[in-house]
């Protein structure tokens, strides 16, 4: 009978994460477009793809009915092609972004296991791939790839590199100006340093046996979750709506992309200072954009989830001519 399968993923099945992301295409698998196969099964012979155990278990491998190869994201995107999918994962096969979404894969496969007892799923069978090593260019690169892969979505969501204007500026002091969230930094980056201070803690309190470096990992995606989601219609029409923010047209994708790099900034002066110190640094900044913008994150975060008439009228008040 004729294979009606368009793509088979080669997985390892002694490792949770990736027996959970298997389960995960298996279920949206409805037109059988997609094989499986078991690299640890008994059975399993990785002479019939040409290669070695040790080779499909250093990265994941997937093979088309021909026979040809690919592996690390590749495998990725064209699996979820056959899912239907594709369009998710199409921006890590861009020209520029290819090269570094590979590079963190890398990270991730080298470090997989050890990811995997963070979250308390162990390989039972301890043959799961390549130990634990942790790669600190790998890291570098995991971070460059967050940074270029959020740029890369919020591009193809129509966002503009430079704002409206279409130009390059270093800061926008005023948050009433047509120019704020679009330059490289404003106002709010400070409440963008506490969003780190603040992953740091939070994770600090449940994960704080963790590396540092993979906390770091988890706040830049976290951050990076919320700049995709602040510039989606849903957000931008919210901050229309219920804070001061009247004519809020969603970030720059360069004042975005800085807003995740002044988190990172947050998060590591945390993980050096003590916390009385940074306890500190956040009433200091928390203070200081109130008396200064009359807006800060604390403020923030209450306008967006149940607006007070009150404190709206006091931060109009700020407005040129209010």
């Amino acid at each position: 009978m004729k294979n009606e399968w368009r793509f088979k993923l080669l997985y390892d099945g002694d490792c949770p994460l990736c027996q959970r992301e298997a389960r995960f295409l298996q279920r949206r698998n409805h037109h059988g477009r997609l094989a499986f196969e078991d690299i640890t099964a008994p059975d399993f012979d990785s002479k019939l793809y040409h290669t070695t155990r040790a080779e499909l278990m250093g990265v994941i491998h997937g093979v088309y009915p021909d026979g040809r190869m690919v592996k690390k994201v590749a495998v990725f995107r064209e699996a979820y092609r056959a899912i239907g999918l594709g369009w998710l994962l199409a921006p890590t096969g861009w020209p520029g972004l290819r090269r570094l979404a590979d590079l963190g894969y890398e990270w991730f496969a080298r470090n997989r296991i050890a990811i995997g007892h963070i979250f308390g799923r162990k390989c039972e069978s301890g043959t799961c791939g390549a130990p634990p090593a942790i790669n600190f260019g790998g890291i570098i690169a995991a971070f460059i790839a967050v940074i270029i892969l959020t740029g890369g979505v919020e591009l193809w969501m129509g966002r503009s590199l430079f704002g409206p204007d279409g130009r390059f500026g270093w800061w926008e002091s005023s948050i009433w100006s047509s120019e704020n969230s679009q330059r490289l930094a404003d106002p709010y980056s400070f409440s963008h340093i506490v969003h780190g201070v603040l992953f740091y803690a939070g994770l600090w309190l449940v994960a704080r046996k963790w590396p540092v470096s993979y906390r770091l990992l988890i706040a830049l995606v976290l951050e990076a979750g919320w700049e995709i989601l602040e510039n989606s219609p849903l957000i931008i029409n919210r901050y229309r709506e219920a804070t001061i923010s009247l004519g809020y047209v969603g970030d720059s994708v360069l004042n975005s992309l800085s807003d995740v790099l002044m988190m990172a900034l947050g998060f590591l002066f945390a993980c050096r200072a003590r916390p009385s110190v940074t306890a500190a640094a956040i009433i200091l900044m928390e203070v200081g954009c109130a008396l200064w913008v009359r807006d800060n994150l604390t403020l923030n975060i209450i306008m967006l989830i149940h607006p007070f008439e009150a404190i709206k009228h006091w931060q109009m008040a700020g407005a040129p001519g209010g």
